[in-house]
């Protein structure tokens, strides 16, 4: 229990800005339609060159329980691979996988027109803590991987 509280907390750092990021998350979704509309990832606004939408469109969702999920998910993967990488590793990360589903589906999911929630993000994330799991923890790594892959597959 002492190493999830550490992974959670960040050794008592940064605990608080996991707590922020989830509270946003539901926030956001309890905002309903018009919050959702106003930030979700639509091509036509993309085209018409509102670029906050590729960022916001990752942080609002379907509905509560969509959000809900997506946020219990962050905790599980903040609480396997918090301290993985430093802080400023993370914003990297969170930024390059970002950008990458962004073009992903512009370029090569032209039929979709919108897009919202965090579970890509998500996923990115996991691939991130692997990367760094597998130098020290290979066994835990590869069985983490392969419930990923299941996931995704399924």
């Amino acid at each position: 229990m002492t190493t999830l509280a550490k992974s959670l907390n960040g050794d008592g750092r940064y605990g608080l800005v996991l707590l922020l990021i989830v509270l946003a998350l539901l926030a956001l979704a309890i905002g309903g339609d018009a919050v959702r509309d106003g930030l979700e990832w639509r091509r036509s606004a993309l085209a018409d060159g509102q670029w906050w939408r590729l960022a916001t469109g990752h942080l609002v969702h379907l509905d509560l329980t969509h959000a809900a999920l997506n946020a219990v998910g962050l905790v599980l993967v903040w609480a396997l691979y918090a301290r993985a990488w430093s802080p400023g590793q993370w914003l990297a990360i969170v930024g390059v996988v970002v950008a990458s589903i962004d073009a992903g589906l512009w370029v090569f999911v032209p039929s979709l027109h919108w897009y919202v929630g965090a579970s890509g993000l998500l996923h990115g994330l996991i691939v991130a803590g692997l990367v760094s799991q597998l130098r020290h923890e290979r066994g835990v790594a590869i069985v983490v991987g392969a419930l990923l892959l299941a996931k995704i597959v399924y």
